[in-house]
């Protein structure tokens, strides 16, 4: 829009400039002059709020708002999740890197078949719940480690 209403204006000035001239071949005339100019700064200003501002709320032509990024489900919530995220990357590291403990290997390898980042977050502190209870004997019931 902006561009056209730049075009009508420049045949405006171009059309006035030529008009005492022999090189006014289609006989234009200062109504015509008029015309383009007027039509040029109705297109120019016409586009001012599309350019320059944001459109009121109910402008058809206002861009749709974009939806707000939500955290993602599966982040840790917790700083013991925290924790075990970080002990699963160390642990990642060095199973790549060929230094993993064999309790590191273990738990990579049950984690392997899952791909979602709280899944594997589970089974790595499943791990954790099992080592506690074999560490204290496996607690009666009603007993505490």
């Amino acid at each position: 829009m902006v561009g056209l209403g730049v075009l009508f204006l420049a045949s405006a000035l171009l059309n006035m400039a030529l008009l005492p001239s022999a090189f006014n071949v289609l006989a234009f005339r200062m109504s015509n002059v008029v015309f383009s100019a007027v039509v040029g700064l109705l297109l120019v200003l016409g586009a001012y709020g599309r350019i320059s501002g944001k459109p009121a709320a109910g402008q058809p032509l206002r861009p749709p708002a974009r939806p707000r990024r939500r955290a993602a489900p599966d982040l840790p919530s917790s700083p013991e999740e925290v924790a075990v995220e970080v002990a699963m990357r160390e642990a990642e590291f060095a199973v790549v890197q060929h230094y993993a403990t064999e309790d590191q290997q273990r738990r990579i390898e049950a984690m392997s078949g899952v791909r979602a980042r709280d899944g594997r977050r589970r089974i790595w502190m499943e791990f954790d719940e099992t080592a506690g209870s074999a560490l204290c004997g496996g607690p009666e019931p009603g007993e505490q480690c």
